[in-house]
């Protein structure tokens, strides 16, 4: 009796987070990873990864559904930051300042999901940054929240998944998602981002260039957030300061303009930082969509394939990656329930997903491989 075959296309944050869930809950399951960077060329290695999402960046209007990736991410980072992983995995736990420029800024969407959230009063706002207001800053939120810096968590993520077992990964050019089910598999997960524009025709889909400058600055240990894509935030090997947000743009060079600008406003509202040493600047490009992330099971572009889409999560890919890897292992399951009584679903080998996913604190249903629904 054959294993469940399960490929997932895409070695960003999303797709080794995705592919890390699902070996977690089949780890005898037969799993490959297939993407054309799987290295340091993907934009989640830019990234500062801090769990701060707002709702005007984003991925999807569904509050309801942002809240629960918001949630299953900040414990999932918290239980990493706590153990001795720690270090090796680049994640922790640090004090955020959020700004606004409105004088009566609402609390941050965030703010139920972290450890501590509150508005700071004009005197304390004063007292910590004394150079925000003639910045333009108007109101702060203390919080305290968790990061995971992407030049070290994404390593992790790929060695925990290559000493997780049956896992097999490929570097690889696809022209299409049928080239990644070539060898032969029950499920698909597409964690394309950028690229699903071409692997699976989406017109929606665009890119968001975003430039960062990486400084030495270990005195520097609070995090700020603010408008105008506006950050100060430190990681263990550095300070990440930024940044830009070019929508539209593919351009992947770094702009010494871009570079003055970022500093220039670091140094209105933080003059310590004219002290920091430059380490050098970075571009990455954001994956976006119109109509916001995509996560959905399609049935239809592989001949009866399942193939569950889940890319473009714009700037908060680190922060709600594992959240929306728990949604998207999750929905197939939905998706089959929504078909309603009298359905089932069949395949060789029958599992009991509550006792298989309860380590996952997922849904509590009876679900059988295969994907192929036949009338009771």
């Amino acid at each position: 009796m054959s294993n469940l075959k399960v490929t997932v296309v895409g070695a960003g944050v999303v797709g080794l987070s995705t592919a890390c869930a699902f070996q977690r809950a089949f780890p005898n399951a037969d799993l490959t990873v297939v993407a054309a960077d799987i290295d340091s060329g993907i934009v989640s290695y830019v990234a500062a990864g801090y769990l701060s999402p707002t709702v005007a960046k984003m991925p999807t209007s569904d509050l309801a559904v942002l809240g629960k990736w918001t949630a299953a991410s900040s414990e999932h980072y918290r239980a990493i930051a706590t153990s001795a992983d720690s270090d090796a995995a680049g994640v922790g736990i640090s004090p955020l300042c959020e700004l606004s420029d409105k004088p009566n800024a609402e609390e941050p969407f965030f703010a139920p999901y972290v450890f501590s959230c509150r508005r700071l009063t004009d005197d304390q706002l004063d007292y910590l940054l004394p150079n925000a207001r003639s910045a333009g800053i108007a109101t702060g939120f203390q919080a305290v929240t968790v990061y995971a810096q992407g030049s070290r968590y994404l390593p992790y993520l790929m060695h925990n998944l290559r000493s997780g077992g049956r896992v097999s990964v490929r570097r690889e050019k696809l022209n299409s998602l049928a080239e990644a089910a070539d060898g032969g598999c029950h499920l698909l997960f597409n964690c394309t981002g950028l690229g699903a524009s071409k692997l699976c025709s989406d017109p929606d889909v665009y890119p968001s260039r975003g430039q960062v400058v990486r400084v030495h600055a270990p005195m520097q240990k609070l995090a700020l957030h603010g408008p105008g894509a506006f950050y100060v935030l430190p990681n263990r090997d550095d300070v990440v300061i930024g940044g830009t947000a070019g929508a539209g743009s593919f351009d992947l060079n770094v702009s010494e303009t871009d570079t003055e600008d970022i500093m220039t406003r670091a140094y209105r509202i933080l003059p310590a930082l004219r002290t920091a040493r430059i380490l050098g600047a970075h571009v990455g490009l954001r994956p976006y969509r119109r109509g916001g992330s995509r996560l959905e099971v399609d049935r239809g572009l592989l001949d009866g394939l399942p193939v569950v889409h889940n890319y473009c999560h714009g700037a908060n890919g680190v922060g709600l990656s594992w959240g929306s890897g728990y949604t998207r292992l999750n929905w197939p399951l939905r998706r089959c329930a929504a078909v309603g009584r009298g359905c089932k679903l069949e395949l060789n080998l029958k599992l009991n997903l509550r006792t298989v996913l309860r380590r996952l604190k997922t849904i509590q249903t009876i679900f059988t491989y295969k994907f192929k629904f036949t009338r009771m």
